[in-house]
């Protein structure tokens, strides 16, 4: 149950990420595999909270299965399209 729990708890904080709209650091990186060209690659490891800038931004989360049942998620930010319904009271 831990493997299919796994995928969940990666959704669920990618939710978190969107909902706050802040990237928490990645934990235990204490220094990068010089091997690694990050600047190359235009890459970065996040070691400090970044905030996201967009209004509408994308996601992508990926869980592996030690059964070889691998999936993948796209989540996107919700933005409300309709203007809102004021009630007269």
């Amino acid at each position: 149950h831990l493997e299919a729990a796994a995928g969940l708890v990666g959704l669920v904080k990618t939710a978190l990420i969107a909902k706050n709209k802040a990237i928490p650091p990645s934990l235990h990186v204490k220094e990068l595999n010089s091997l690694i060209d990050f600047s190359k690659l235009n890459l970065s490891v996040v070691t400090d909270t970044t905030m996201i800038s967009h209004s509408n931004a994308c996601y992508g989360v990926s869980s592996f299965g030690f059964g070889g049942t691998n999936v993948h998620v796209t989540v996107e930010s919700y933005i409300q399209s309709l203007p809102s319904i004021q009630q007269e009271i």
